[in-house]
C-alpha cells in the first residue's frame, strides 16, 4: 500500500536469521560480494526510491484507515447478496491492498463493470501449483480444487485512499444492480 515511483519494497522482522536470509536474497544470495550461497535477486532499494518512500511513509496509517473505511462500507452494502467479501479474524487488521470479492459470475461482472466505466482487475488468475515456474515441484496427481475455483471467481474492485464519495457509491450501486439479478 506504500508505492514508490519504481520498484521498491521493505521487510520488517524480529527474527535475526530471517533478516539475514532476506538481506542475502536481496543481493543475489550473497553475504560477501560475488559469493552466492543461495539463490537471490537484485532487490536493493535505490536512494531516490528510499527518499520517496520516506516522505510517503508518514501518510501510510491514514491511507490504510481510509482503505479500511471503504472496505467496511463495501462489506456492509453487499451483505445478503450472492457474493463473498473479504474477511479476517478479530485480532487481524486487513490493509486492503486489493479489495477482492468472489462470485461465480466473475467474467459477467467484469463485462458489466467495464460497460459502466468502473475499474476492476483479476489478480492471480492462475493458482501457484499451476504456474510454469513451479511445474517441476508440483505433483501432477495433486489437484487443489479450492484454489482453482477461487482463481476463477475472484475479482478486485476499486479501493484507494483518495476515493471520492461518488466513486464509492458508484461501485456499491453497480454491484447491487448486478448482484440483485442473482
Amino acid at each position: 500500500n506504500l508505492g514508490a515511483y519504481g520498484d521498491a519494497g521493505a521487510l520488517a522482522t524480529n527474527d535475526a536469521q530471517l533478516a539475514q536470509r532476506c538481506r542475502m536474497i536481496s543481493v543475489h544470495g550473497s553475504k560477501v560480494k560475488y559469493q552466492h550461497e543461495i539463490l537471490g535477486v537484485n532487490s536493493r532499494l535505490d536512494t531516490l526510491q528510499a527518499a520517496i518512500l520516506r516522505t510517503k511513509l508518514r501518510h501510510l496509517e491514514s491511507w490504510t484507515d481510509a482503505r479500511i473505511r471503504i472496505a467496511q462500507r463495501y462489506n456492509l452494502a453487499w451483505q445478503g447478496l450472492n457474493v463473498i467479501t473479504p474477511s479476517c479474524g478479530p485480532d487481524v487488521r486487513h490493509v486492503y491492498n486489493q479489495y477482492s470479492i468472489r462470485t461465480g459470475r466473475r467474467d459477467s461482472l467484469a463485462t458489466f463493470l467495464k460497460a459502466r466505466g468502473i475499474g476492476h482487475a483479476v489478480h492471480y488468475p492462475t493458482p501457484l501449483h499451476l504456474q510454469p515456474a513451479f511445474r517441476q515441484l508440483a505433483d501432477p496427481h495433486v489437484t487443489l480444487p479450492v484454489a482453482e475455483a477461487i482463481c476463477k471467481e475472484i475479482i478486485s474492485l476499486p479501493i484507494f485512499p483518495e476515493m471520492e464519495e461518488a466513486e464509492i457509491q458508484a461501485v456499491i450501486s453497480a454491484l447491487h444492480e448486478f448482484l440483485k439479478a442473482d
